[in-house]
């Protein structure tokens, strides 16, 4: 069982090197499980200003047409893959998944913003169980 978890959240904008340096010798230094939940909004505008597809901000909230989505999918699952990589190339054993893998999570649309949704749930008890066998 669980006594201790963290959570860290780390947006885009601190996905480089220094900041990655410095999560990896804090997730070094911590003697429980971690989850790291990571962003990576200026690099999804970058990619799809890059095909051609307008972004609209509001309020700052990304509106995200079908197109947007396509390559938000693209964007957050290389970056996903690229920090389990650079973990458990750190002896740092790392898991990836997304808000879409194994019904981790249940989300809703929310109005205004198109593909945007809100999560409603989180599965607990999956999310416990890895972090039971150790990740």
């Amino acid at each position: 069982m669980l006594t201790k978890l963290s959570i860290i959240k780390i947006g885009g904008n601190l996905l480089d090197e220094k900041s990655l340096k410095l999560l990896i010798t804090y997730l070094k230094r911590v003697n429980h499980p971690c989850i790291l939940v990571h962003g990576g909004g200026n690099k999804l505008t970058d990619q799809a200003e890059a095909m051609g597809i307008k972004q609209t901000l509001i309020d700052g909230r990304r509106m995200t047409d079908s197109e947007t989505l396509k390559q938000a999918i693209m964007v957050y699952s290389g970056l996903n893959t690229e920090l389990v990589t650079l973990l458990n190339a750190h002896q740092i054993l790392a898991l990836g998944i997304s808000g879409s893998s194994g019904g981790f999570l249940n989300s809703n649309k929310t109005n205004g913003f198109g593909e945007v949704g809100k999560v409603d749930q989180i599965d607990v008890d999956r999310i416990s169980q890895l972090l039971n066998l150790g990740y």
